[in-house]
């Protein structure tokens, strides 16, 4: 088993675990007793008495949420004992509840050494006993709302507006138009963008993770350009955002592109790209089958450019166009070639879809061994480079699957059951929004079930 600090800060925060991690009848006593010491709290002596027998102290683990506190960081609020059995089986006794009878909230912070305790199994919110639904609504709600579990970018000039605890996380103010006061809203930050065409002052990509009360011209998902605004002596005042408009092939400029490789081609491809996506829900018509071609062509086009520029997301990009068929028939053996370049010059998306070709003989001869490979290399690569979580998760699906029927490797059920559950958590974070990965979520969510009780 992992200690939680040897997971990503995203696999744990927002969501119930259970960990080895236990409750000792002396611990309950002193907060009890501190409690009634306060009037405070409300909580009488006699009451005080009562709160350590709201324990089972014969349980092997604990049913914990960690979550983020202003005041002392991450921190694991103790929910209930659990019971697991040698099948690896979880009873969450749920009927222990000091927060219910009590208010009583045992909150073990990651200074004292919280995240040392070792993760057993990793629960969903809509899974747990409706009491303790009840009781920790406000958890879910806060973890749905409450923004950033992403790595934070290491960019320094962004650094005095991040949230100490979300560090992806800042505050801007949203500028519309001149007749209109700015509007304050947080945003994520994604990753440094291009310069707008005509300026030399750069923005960063980033989308609003939540606005005022009574809203603004934003909505939370949507895509902003954020930058820093300096007075007259260049002093930095603080962050505002603009709402990013989509680009068309009328705002291509090849000089531009070519000095920032090929990063505005991609953007206008990958605009049509996902027009093409929308305009399929038409295409029982021939005007709906006519505009999903067009922008498919269109993708296909400022995807060669930006590829042609060595733009590695393009060449990947491509990859799709041909391996679905975007165009009419698709072309495997094409798809194969791009998503092979791509994995090469270090692309880690790309080089798990390429191991899928290999594995399954599309477009280029089956070799399960070389397919093994390439799914070993997007793992690592993802992990080691903080990619999106459907990267990670992605990756880590096909190398337990390798793993658990020794396909191009040996037989390794431990790491199989891992890699298995490392998947689930990174595709349970994109599905919401990419329900495209319900179906491998699924397959992870199976894989970990059936190696569980081996």
């Amino acid at each position: 088993m992992r200690k939680l600090s040897h997971l990503s800060f995203r696999e744990h925060i927002g969501r119930p675990l259970v960990i080895d991690g236990l409750l000792s009848r002396e611990t309950i006593e002193r907060l009890a007793n501190h409690l009634a010491s306060d009037p405070a709290s409300g909580l009488t002596s006699e009451q005080a008495s009562q709160v350590p027998d709201c324990w089972d102290y014969e349980a092997n683990a604990s049913l914990v949420w960690p979550r983020v506190d202003h005041d002392e960081g991450i921190v694991l609020t103790f929910l209930c004992p659990c019971r697991v059995g040698e099948d690896g089986a979880v009873e969450i006794e749920s009927d222990y509840d000091l927060y219910g009878a009590y208010g009583l909230a045992v909150n073990y912070p990651a200074s004292a050494g919280a995240l040392d305790c070792k993760l057993v199994a990793k629960e969903e919110w809509h899974d747990l006993p409706e009491g303790l639904k009840d009781l920790t609504r406000w958890m879910e709600e806060s973890s749905d709302v409450a923004p950033g579990v992403r790595a934070a970018r290491a960019d320094e000039r962004l650094d005095p507006w991040r949230d100490r605890n979300y560090p992806d996380i800042a505050e801007a103010l949203l500028f519309t138009r001149p007749d209109v006061d700015p509007a304050p809203l947080w945003v994520r930050l994604e990753r440094p963008a291009v310069e707008l065409a005509g300026t030399q002052r750069p923005h960063w990509l980033a989308t609003v993770a939540q606005v005022p009360e009574g809203g603004c011209a934003a909505q939370p998902g949507d895509d902003v350009l954020v930058g820093i605004a300096r007075n007259e002596t260049g002093m930095a005042l603080g962050l505002y955002a603009l709402l990013k408009e989509e680009l068309t092939e009328d705002d291509y400029d090849p000089d531009y592109d070519s000095a920032n490789g090929g990063q505005l081609s991609l953007e206008i491809g990958t605009r049509y790209y996902a027009d093409g996506m929308d305009a399929s829900d038409d295409a029982d018509t021939l005007e709906g089958r006519k505009r999903r071609h067009d922008c498919f062509r269109l993708a296909e086009k400022f995807y060669r450019i930006s590829a042609d520029l060595g733009n590695v997301q393009a060449i990947c990009n491509l990859g799709y166009v041909y391996a679905l068929g975007r165009l009419g028939e698709s072309d495997q053996e094409l798809a194969a070639h791009l998503f092979k370049r791509a994995a090469d010059l270090g692309h880690a998306e790309a080089a798990y879809k390429y191991g899928d070709q290999l594995r399954g003989g599309n477009g280029i001869g089956r070799d399960r061994e070389q397919a093994y490979f390439y799914y070993e290399m997007a793992y690592k690569r993802a992990q080691a480079d903080g990619e999106h979580p459907a990267i990670w998760g992605s990756a880590a699906l096909r190398v337990a699957d390798c793993c658990e029927h020794g396909v191009g490797c040996k037989k390794d059920l431990d790491r199989a059951r891992d890699l298995y559950l490392e998947a689930e958590s990174g595709l349970q974070q994109v599905v919401q929004d990419e329900p495209w990965y319900a179906k491998p979520l699924a397959q992870a969510r199976a894989g970990a079930a059936r190696l569980a009780v081996q």
